[in-house]
């Protein structure tokens, strides 16, 4: 690579991570913020740039403020040790506290852990009733980023689906129905 192409490069890479890279003091604002929205939204920029532990801290902070889509986002990053040691059952606390208020990603993220093994979580059946609720929940009037939710969700269903008998399937579909409605929490 030519010196001058090099030295760009560096000078790139040094400015993108300047400006992703909050000051500390910034930070420590934030973290004490009443500001739900702007504590929140700190934490989807940090995972934007791939500084999970700073989310893990913002979001952490944004479900101590009520923020039932920080306690989902938390729950991910806890679930698959982004930003910090996994923890599944503190993740999927997190995905349960979502739930609680008619989170419909956290339904969706339940849904895809048991489909990919952890049966701690829930049976099969389970999984295809998290995944109606978050299709439900993504096609309701309070919806946020419906479309890759419902998306998803349905992709879950569709993967689930053949894998279970028409009664089971009829039964996780009222499940996931009820759900949506109203989850029962812990």
């Amino acid at each position: 690579m030519h010196p001058l192409n090099t030295l760009a490069l560096i000078w790139l890479l040094a400015t993108l991570a300047i400006s992703c890279a909050p000051a500390a003091d910034s930070l420590d604002k934030l973290l004490q913020s009443d500001d739900r929205a702007a504590v929140y939204n700190a934490g989807v920029e940090a995972y934007r740039a791939e500084r999970y532990a700073v989310a893990r801290q913002l979001w952490q902070r944004a479900v101590d403020l009520g923020s039932h889509e920080a306690a989902s986002n938390l729950g991910f990053l806890v679930y698959h040790g982004y930003g910090g040691p996994p923890d599944s059952l503190a993740g999927a606390a997190h995905w349960q506290q979502a739930m609680t208020r008619r989170n419909a990603e956290a339904h969706r993220h339940v849904a895809q852990a048991i489909l990919d093994g952890d049966e701690r979580l829930g049976t099969l059946a389970e999984a295809y009733s998290h995944a109606v609720a978050a299709l439900v929940l993504a096609r309701g009037p309070r919806a946020v980023d419906s479309d890759g939710i419902d998306r998803d969700a349905q992709q879950l269903i569709d993967a689930i689906r053949p894998r279970l008998t028409s009664s089971e399937q009829a039964a996780a579909d009222r499940l996931g129905a009820s759900w949506a409605r109203t989850y029962p929490g812990p």
